[in-house]
C-alpha cells in the first residue's frame, strides 16, 4: 500500500482509497542481505513498513474472516528507484527489481499492531516516522477491502505503508546502511549498493 499516512507526499483528504502495487516473490531478502540497485544513475529509496502475513486464503473476506487468516507480522522495506524519464515511480522497473523487499526479521504470531512506531534510519539517523494508528487504512480494513478484488493467498505479506519522513526526501548512496524498525518486531537492516560499483 503507498500514500497510507497523512502528510506523506501525495496524500489528500479527499483521496478514496490508498495507491496499490504488487511485488515478486522474487524481489524478496532478508536481514543483512545486501540490497542491489541495477539501475545506476537514478535515486533509489527505502520505506520502512509494518508488514502483515497471510495464513489462510482471504477472498471477500469479512472482518472476522480476517482477524482469523492472519500468521503474524513482521517488517519490510519497500525499496524503490525513481522510474526513468520522471514517469510513475510505482510501475514494475521500480518496485520489483531482485532483493527490492527486505523482509524480516522475523514473524510475530501475537502481535499488537494497532499502535506500532514504525521508523526508518539511514546511516544512523531517523528519518521517517510514524505509528500505524495514524494510517489512514489500517491493516484490517486494508485486508478486507484488496480481498474483494484481489485473493490474497497463505505466504503473500502486505506492506502497510511507508511514514512521512521527519528530514525532508532522503535518497540512499552506494553503500548506506538503512534500517527499518518496528516497535516490538525488532530491527530489519541492509545495506544497500549500486551493481557494478565496488564495495569497500
Amino acid at each position: 500500500m503507498a500514500i497510507n499516512f497523512p502528510g506523506i507526499e501525495g496524500y489528500s483528504a479527499s483521496m478514496a482509497e490508498p495507491m496499490v502495487f504488487i511485488k515478486p516473490a522474487s524481489s524478496v531478502c532478508g536481514p543483512g542481505d545486501p540490497v542491489i540497485n541495477p539501475f545506476s544513475g537514478l535515486p533509489w529509496w527505502g520505506e520502512a513498513e509494518l508488514a502483515v502475513v497471510i495464513k489462510d486464503r482471504l477472498r471477500d473476506a469479512t472482518a472476522t474472516e480476517v482477524e482469523a487468516g492472519v500468521l503474524g507480522f513482521t517488517i519490510g522495506n519497500d525499496v524503490t528507484v525513481e522510474n526513468i524519464d520522471g514517469r510513475d515511480h510505482h510501475l514494475a522497473r521500480s518496485k520489483c527489481a531482485d532483493t527490492f523487499c527486505p523482509l524480516g526479521p522475523w514473524i510475530d504470531t501475537d502481535y499488537d499492531a494497532g499502535d506500532s512506531l514504525i521508523e526508518a534510519v539511514q546511516n544512523g539517523e531517523v528519518i521517517r516516522r510514524g505509528r500505524s494508528s495514524e494510517q489512514v487504512w489500517q491493516w484490517p480494513r486494508i485486508l478486507e477491502w484488496l480481498s474483494g478484488w484481489m485473493t490474497l493467498e497463505p505466504w503473500d505479506v502486505v506492506l502497510t505503508g511507508n511514514a512521512p519522513d521527519t528530514v525532508g526526501m532522503r535518497f540512499v548512496e552506494h553503500g548506506d546502511v538503512y534500517t527499518a524498525q518496528v516497535d516490538g518486531l525488532g530491527e530489519l537492516t541492509n545495506q544497500f549498493f549500486v551493481k557494478g560499483q565496488s564495495r569497500v
